[in-house]
């Protein structure tokens, strides 16, 4: 069931900023309690990727917003979701965008994270990531079955990648024996390994469309495979982090029809060290300038405030949610909104 229109009870959380990176020192805001704020800092990811991309237009929203309520912001480069998460928990910035897989995980203390994140808030969802299995054209490999015992290319760019491929290999009881991981995307290393049969398929974690991927598909006919299997269907449903997905057809050369998969969503995230109205204003900026933010990359043209609010095991920030109720998406206590 969706986060939109249900009940959302309200922890009620001491407020207090902790703000420090540099970026329009000029301009300040308020906080509830008076303090100011002069900058804040936001952990994205490295410069090519989506990461990166989403922080900066979420800072550029930002920049947009009513006179007395603008945030100046800077997006950092880092090292992805786990980098992000360990900045927020030492306090090296302030809000950070990950994966729901690893959200889950510092939420709860897995690893790699030592302890639980209990501090740790989510403001909203962005696009999914989505397991996708490419494999050649005219492969006799027409099924996620069909790839036991061939050789796989798994991108593991992100320890996170990794996992959760292995993790799905594992819940289907298909052998690791054969796979071939490599360091990096290496599209190039793809393309050739596809043309000469040196891999079979190619695991990888993307948020369609993929400009590498297109530019192999236009090299060499591929085709996607869907991943419907009950294994993964039983997977999915378990995890809560995990999200049904669908890979749109006509976007890459050869793949006509959608296929369905599934996939991990982008959380905005900060915690409950930084002060209601920050978090109020984060949420404010980017809805009020939704329209903005999709044009920044095709995996946005389709966020939409229901599908950025959804139900999630971590709680979401109270200056968000009481954004949100202003809206009437959300009702903080007594009667449920639409």
């Amino acid at each position: 069931m969706g986060m939109i229109g249900i009940l959302v009870r309200v922890l009620v959380v001491a407020s207090q900023v902790f703000l420090s990176a540099c970026f329009h020192g000029e301009d300040k805001v308020e906080t509830a309690d008076e303090q100011i704020i002069e900058r804040i800092s936001l952990g994205s990811g490295s410069q090519a990727s989506l990461f990166y991309i989403a922080g900066n237009a979420i800072c550029q929203t930002l920049a947009k917003g009513k006179e007395t309520g603008k945030i100046p912001c800077e997006s950092l480069v880092s090292d992805g979701s786990t980098h992000n998460l360990l900045a927020l928990q030492e306090g090296k910035v302030e809000f950070g965008i990950a994966r729901a897989d690893t959200v889950y995980r510092a939420w709860y203390g897995q690893a790699p994270f030592k302890e639980r994140f209990t501090k740790l808030r989510v403001l909203f969802a962005l696009n999914q990531e989505v397991v996708t299995l490419v494999v050649p054209k005219d492969a006799d490999v027409t099924t996620f079955r069909s790839v036991s015992g061939r050789k796989i290319h798994v991108d593991i760019s992100e320890p996170d990648n990794e996992r959760v491929v292995l993790e799905l290999l594992k819940t289907c009881k298909i052998s690791t024996s054969d796979l071939t991981l490599v360091d990096d995307k290496k599209m190039e290393r793809l393309s050739q390994g596809l043309s000469r049969r040196a891999s079979d398929s190619f695991f990888s974690l993307l948020s369609h469309p993929d400009d590498a991927l297109t530019i192999v598909a236009r090299a060499h006919p591929l085709g996607v495979l869907p991943l419907t299997e009950s294994c993964i269907e039983k997977m999915v449903d378990e995890r809560s982090y995990y999200d049904r997905a669908v890979i749109p057809g006509a976007i890459y050369p050869g793949v006509s029809t959608s296929v369905p998969s599934f996939g991990v969503r982008l959380w905005v995230l900060t915690t409950i060290d930084v002060s209601e109205k920050a978090a109020h204003l984060i949420a404010e900026g980017v809805f009020e300038h939704l329209d903005e933010l999709r044009q920044n990359h095709p995996a946005f043209h389709h966020l939409s405030p229901k599908e950025m609010l959804p139900q999630f095991s971590v709680p979401y920030h109270n200056g968000a949610l009481k954004y949100y109720a202003e809206k009437g998406w959300f009702s903080i206590e007594g009667k449920q909104g639409p």
